[in-house]
């Protein structure tokens, strides 16, 4: 069988780490030559019945976040998603972003994020920069985005896969509540992932630029690199396998993976996901599950500021 080429062989314009510096990190600690996946899998493995992630609907562990993101994977796969393949995520705070990010990496694909407030003009970009080759998006929220998409996808080559989340999907798309009702592992087996497992160096994220001097830029984030930042920055925070954390901002910011998803991934506690801007519903969600970190914006501190009334009526104590 020929050997597989690396991200760094099929993806133009990125400047990879010097090898010189990946075995120095590597030697000093500061990298663990793992993937993603393989803490995901240690998690699913040490706490199987732990929660791993829930949103305003829906609670998952982590064996079945393991589970949901490698079925996710083998639908991808069969659509058409390889390896070194980039594939966009524009998606709310819902526990499907999790699957979509872990299903992509399981195939050495690489997810691209997008944030909700992101219009045509964004999007467009981050389709053409990154000749992505499907996109996902909510349905059943304020602002169409499947209506977006579809006005531009005959300028779009690339796109050739239109998936939603949250309800029945439009014509010419699919929703991945109907994918995830078929158990295609069953026919395919896991089996057939591994040829499309990355390596530490390969890229695990396409982070974007805020954009504040014109259309958001690429960042892409090694596993490697990504682990390392979440490994120190949630032991800067005290997180452990324990801690609980919210994300009421864009869960597909970087803040919210560096701060909170990432540090819980690393330790194998649970992030809770919050989607509406009500701090009177973000109060309910730290109760219900004992959340230990969060993090705000100006704009949020001012909504619990303004909502000091109503914080007196919940146990908030465990932040």
């Amino acid at each position: 069988m020929a050997r597989k080429k690396t991200h760094q062989e099929l993806i133009r314009g990125w400047h990879p780490f010097p090898e010189e510096a990946c075995q120095r990190y590597v030697a000093k600690a500061l990298w663990h030559n793992l993937t993603v996946l393989d803490l995901l899998d240690r998690n699913a493995e040490a706490f199987p019945n732990k929660l791993a992630i829930v949103d305003e609907k829906t609670e998952v562990t982590w064996r079945e976040l393991q589970q949901r993101a490698n079925r996710l994977a083998i639908h991808l796969n069969r659509l058409g998603v390889g390896y070194g393949d980039f594939f966009v995520l524009d998606l709310v705070n819902t526990v499907e972003y999790a699957y979509f990010y872990f299903g992509l990496n399981r195939l050495g694909a690489i997810p691209v994020m997008c944030l909700p407030r992101h219009r045509r003009a964004e999007v467009e970009h981050q389709i053409r920069l990154h000749e992505a080759k499907g996109i996902v998006v909510p349905v059943g929220e304020k602002f169409d985005y499947v209506g977006m998409i579809d006005e531009i996808r005959a300028q779009l080559p690339t796109l050739g896969i239109l998936l939603t989340v949250g309800g029945e999907a439009p014509h010419g798309w699919k929703s991945i509540e109907g994918l995830m009702e078929e158990e295609v592992e069953k026919e395919y087996g896991l089996d057939s992932l591994e040829q499309h497992r990355p390596n530490p160096n390969d890229i695990c994220i396409g982070q974007l630029s805020g954009g504040t001097t014109g259309l958001p830029k690429g960042i892409p984030k090694t596993h490697n690199e990504y682990i390392c930042q979440w490994e120190y920055l949630g032991r800067a925070a005290g997180h452990t396998d324990e801690s609980v954390a919210l994300i009421v901002i864009p869960a597909l910011h970087n803040a919210a993976f560096s701060l909170c998803l990432g540090p819980s991934v690393f330790r194998g506690g649970t992030v809770v996901l919050c989607k509406t801007a009500s701090a009177e519903k973000q109060f309910e969600m730290i109760e219900r599950y004992r959340v230990t970190h969060t993090m705000l914006i100006p704009i949020q501190i001012t909504y619990w500021m303004k909502a000091e009334k109503q914080m007196k009526h919940y146990d908030l104590s465990s932040l």
